[in-house]
């Protein structure tokens, strides 16, 4: 049985890469080093891209739910 609900949305290869590191556990500063991004605040911007756009007023609610919801992502084309 899934609990909560599948959410559509077109997001980027590496922010993929960052929810996948993050639902395995991984620490802010373990995501950077793994996936070579500049920094601490680099990855933070991100988050808040993808915050946005997954249309979470908060960074807390959205890894809830990436924690207990099924996400159905397209990937689209880093810009």
């Amino acid at each position: 049985m899934t609990h909560g609900c599948i959410v559509e949305t077109s997001i980027t290869s590496r922010e993929r890469d960052i929810i996948t590191r993050l639902c395995e556990g991984m620490k802010g500063v373990e995501v950077v080093k793994a996936l070579g991004i500049s920094n601490q605040k680099a990855l933070s911007n991100a988050l808040q891209r993808l915050r946005q756009k997954l249309g979470y007023k908060t960074s807390l609610q959205m890894f809830y739910d990436l924690g207990t919801r099924v996400f159905t992502i397209e990937e689209v084309e880093e810009e």
